[in-house]
């Protein structure tokens, strides 16, 4: 059964499934189901008997996967306008909106190519004002949030990750069919209203993100480790292109690429057919994003970069096939999470005490599930002389790692996991959150997300998994270098 609910849950051309999965969630072996709908959407069903209310998280994909080359961030834009209403809710005259927005879509387009001139009209720039004006007259952007408040939502937020927009609603079960129709009018109807405005906002957060020295390294790290380099840090076009947005808008939000769950207190069955009826046509056609461009590299490979503050060594680590994701994010536990793992003990045992050692799995989110990050930083120890020194007592650590798999070590990190996901499942919105995280972005197995039971703690599996990963793997080496 595993197997198949991966199948079907990974396809774009899903119809109709019902597949009945457990949870064992704050103890209790609860029954829990994942429903495709006839337009394509999925959700994970996790009903608690004990609550009268229900939480929705829905997830939609954004960041740099989906982003157009030459609009780094417009997805984030994109998901922020969807919230300011649709061509019903937020408008007190949809025709003459529409009117003034092309009006205003013609003078943005000149102000562009004036910018491209160097020559920017006094009269163009009067003219974009005024329209503007017009447009803010005939609008309401804030109807279509107090509208989901109203339905009602006890709680509504909006979570940006790197990979995705997670937008989580919790109502009462009369308020459940309000907050539905709104999601897919949200879906299916959205204006991009303010979109300059939003992606302003994105541009502004990125360009402050990017000038500090760990956001900077780690984005070159993931670039170098996992892309070859060149990829990550590129040129922003500052004027949002309002044709490639809506064009963006539509397959951000096709059925088959995003991903709802649904916890609290309601029936299994009838949650089915209410959504079965209720999501059974989009205008959106069917649309799967295209997997990041891995470079992959048949030996290994190795880079520099220029820190300015630290010392590191970075290693980008990718199976040759796919992994299982919580048994290799044990794995990666135990390798390089923190100052009792494998990777911190060897290189204290190598002389060089004191670095610090983390793993993230997988990474970058949703790309593939035997990615694996490794990280480990110094200071700049003056007995040191380059952090180069750190390369060989590396591959040290990689050659031996397969052959040192220890079953208590590995227990350790498979309990520290464990518990992580304990603390999100204890709650039923949390758990809404944690799910649209580990299978709609992540691109986790529902089922292996759910099933709290013990994964294999067989010592030849470990050993087998250590060795594909660590010793027969893609990888690339970062070498980062304190700034003299």
């Amino acid at each position: 059964m595993t197997q198949r609910i991966r199948a079907l849950a990974r396809s774009g051309s899903l119809v109709v499934l019902a597949a009945a999965v457990l949870a064992f969630t704050a103890g209790a072996q609860v029954e829990s189901r994942l429903v495709g709908t006839a337009d394509g959407s999925r959700f994970l069903l996790v009903p608690f008997s004990s609550t009268p209310i229900i939480h929705w998280v829905s997830m939609t994909p954004a960041g740099e996967l989906v982003d157009p080359p030459e609009f780094p961030g417009l997805s984030f834009a994109v998901a922020r306008s969807t919230l300011s209403g649709t061509d019903t809710i937020g408008t007190k005259n949809w025709h003459e909106e529409q009117k003034v927005q092309l009006q205003l879509d013609a003078a943005m387009r000149e102000v562009v190519a004036g910018v491209g001139k160097g020559v920017l009209e006094p009269e163009l720039v009067r003219r974009v004002e005024q329209l503007k004006g017009r447009l803010d007259r005939l609008r309401d952007p804030t109807a279509w949030q107090r509208a989901m408040r109203a339905a009602p939502s006890l709680d509504f937020r909006i979570r940006e990750l790197p990979d995705a927009v997670v937008v989580g609603v919790t109502t009462t079960r009369a308020g459940f069919a309000t907050v539905a129709r709104l999601l897919m009018d949200r879906r299916e109807n959205a204006i991009l209203r303010d979109l300059q405005a939003k992606y302003n906002e994105v541009m502004q957060e990125r360009a402050a993100r990017i000038a500090t020295d760990d956001e900077r390294v780690r984005s070159e790290i993931v670039d170098l480790a996992f892309f070859g380099g060149g990829a990550r840090l590129k040129a922003v076009n500052p004027i949002a292109n309002e044709d490639v947005a809506r064009d963006l808008y539509r397959k951000m939000f096709a059925p088959t690429v995003g991903y709802h769950v649904i916890t609290g207190g309601f029936d299994l069955d009838e949650m089915q057919r209410f959504l079965q009826n209720q999501f059974n046509i989009t205008s959106n056609l069917a649309w799967r994003f295209p997997e990041r461009d891995l470079r992959r590299q048949s030996s290994e490979r190795m880079a520099v970069l220029s820190d300015g503050k630290r010392r590191g060594i970075a290693v980008g680590l990718q199976s040759a096939t796919p992994l299982g994701q919580t048994e290799l994010m044990i794995l990666a536990e135990w390798f390089a999470g923190g100052p009792t793992s494998f990777l911190a003990k060897w290189f204290a045992a190598a002389g060089i005490p004191g670095v610090e050692c983390r793993a993230t799995t997988p990474f970058p989110a949703g790309a593939n599930p035997g990615l694996v990050l490794v990280e480990a930083w110094t200071s700049a120890d003056p007995r040191l002389a380059t952090t180069g020194d750190l390369v060989e007592p590396l591959r040290q650590a990689l050659a031996r790692a397969s052959t040192r798999v220890r079953y208590a070590e590995l227990e350790g990190a498979r309990q520290r996991a464990i518990y992580a996901r304990d603390l999100d499942r204890a709650d039923p919105m949390r758990l809404a959150y944690w799910l649209a995280i580990e299978c709609g972005v992540i691109g986790r197995n529902p089922v292996e997300a759910l099933d709290l039971a013990k994964p294999s703690m067989d010592y030849k599996h470990y050993t087998a998994m250590a060795q594909q990963l660590f010793a027969d793997g893609y990888r690339t080496i970062v070498v980062m270098e304190a700034q003299q």
